[in-house]
């Protein structure tokens, strides 16, 4: 009798599945909430078009802007704020979110949806563990966190995919406003190459130049030595 008042004890100090996962005394739940929505847009936005794009990439763009405000706090008009912006892999993708408004493009919408369908299986996984509840959700939300090398690895690789696309289109059309999408995808590029937590976009790069110097010679390392000197922590 006084094992089973125990059991019930502990069952009635676990938590409840929702209030897990949708806190109310931080913004994690909206997070959740938000990253689903965009996922779901963006999955619309491949087989319905415009519409759809838009809500997805601005619901991101909320995504990112809470991701900075967690990580490095209210914004500041100084220096030293924007120098951790661009430090933090969450202003990277803010910047990201906001360029791709511009031209409609559902290939953009990739690295944004598979970093959230992560961010999402992982918020799930904890709820399950912390609540005992809803356990048919664990086996789908760990088989999707046991593959996160994997989807880091496509991710930064879809980012790649995403600046050569634009470069191809931008001589296609010989349009100067694709020229300056070019060229500010080629800044996210640089800023993800240098990303101080993920290490994925530097080793994609790195695969490409040593293919690449494979056919030339060395010489695309030489060159990148010359006008992209590597930075020093």
């Amino acid at each position: 009798m006084a094992s089973e008042e125990r059991a019930s004890a502990q069952q009635d100090d676990q938590p409840s599945f929702m209030s897990t996962l949708l806190p109310t005394t931080n913004l994690n739940g909206a997070l959740f909430l938000l990253r689903i929505v965009g996922v779901v847009t963006a999955v619309l936005a491949f087989l319905m078009g415009f519409f759809y794009y838009t809500i997805s990439v601005y619901t991101f763009v909320l995504v990112y802007l809470i991701r900075v405000w967690q990580r490095i706090g209210r914004p500041e008009l100084s220096r030293a704020f924007l120098t951790r912006l661009l430090s933090e892999d969450a202003g990277h993708y803010l910047l990201y979110c906001l360029l791709i408004t511009s031209i409609p493009d559902p290939i953009s919408l990739v690295p944004l949806v598979l970093y959230a369908v992560l961010a999402v299986a992982s918020t799930l996984l904890k709820a399950c563990q912390a609540s005992g509840s809803m356990q048919f959700l664990v086996p789908l939300a760990t088989k999707v966190t046991s593959q996160s090398q994997s989807l880091f690895g496509s991710i930064a690789s879809f980012e790649i995919v995403g600046l050569l696309m634009a470069a191809i289109r931008a001589l296609l059309a010989m349009s100067l406003s694709k020229g300056f999408r070019v060229m500010a995808l080629m800044q996210f590029n640089q800023l993800r190459y240098y990303s101080r937590r993920n290490p994925y976009p530097k080793a994609a790069w790195d695969q490409i130049r040593a293919f690449a110097d494979r056919y030339t010679g060395g010489r695309v390392s030489q060159l990148l030595a010359r006008y992209w000197p590597t930075r020093t922590a």
